[in-house]
């Protein structure tokens, strides 16, 4: 007969995973977990780019690190593909009038416009599109100061 105490344990791990389900469900929550992921292997990359030993494994772990990384990134731009629909929802959800109404419609559009473009970087980055991914990550840093100042308003 098992102890309540070993139950107790195993509903609580029962919890959790119930609730990391729930949460790496979201769309947010699965961009949060990347993202985090990715901050973290950069600041290990910092790290071992200021270590004065550059002995032969860790130059490995660096290397596999920045793959991983390239990896995160393009997987967190896969997750928002349909972001753009969102944005375009609550533009046509947006009942204010005036002003607000415009400044609304402008900061949802700009987020779409920067989804949009982050997609067209993805797919120049993957050669499906004859475009340069520099330009194209250029135009997204304009679109993403313009949602930024729009969002702060």
């Amino acid at each position: 007969m098992e102890s309540s105490l070993s139950v107790n344990r195993e509903r609580g791990w029962e919890a959790v995973n119930r609730r990391m389900v729930v949460f790496l469900g979201r769309h947010d929550a699965r961009d949060k977990l990347t993202r985090a992921t990715a901050y973290g292997i950069d600041l290990v990359l910092w790290i071992l780019s200021i270590s004065p030993r550059t002995h032969p494994l860790l130059l490995q772990l660096a290397a596999k690190l920045a793959n991983i990384r390239g990896s995160v990134s393009v997987s967190r731009k896969v997750f928002r593909v349909l972001a753009p629909l969102r944005e375009v929802d609550a533009i046509v959800r947006t009942r204010e009038q005036g002003l607000p109404r415009l400044l609304k419609i402008g900061m949802h559009g700009s987020n779409a416009l920067y989804y949009c473009i982050d997609h067209v970087e993805l797919l120049s980055h993957f050669e499906f599109l004859p475009l340069s991914p520099s330009s194209v990550r250029k135009t997204r840093y304009r679109v993403w100061t313009l949602k930024t100042v729009l969002n702060i308003l």
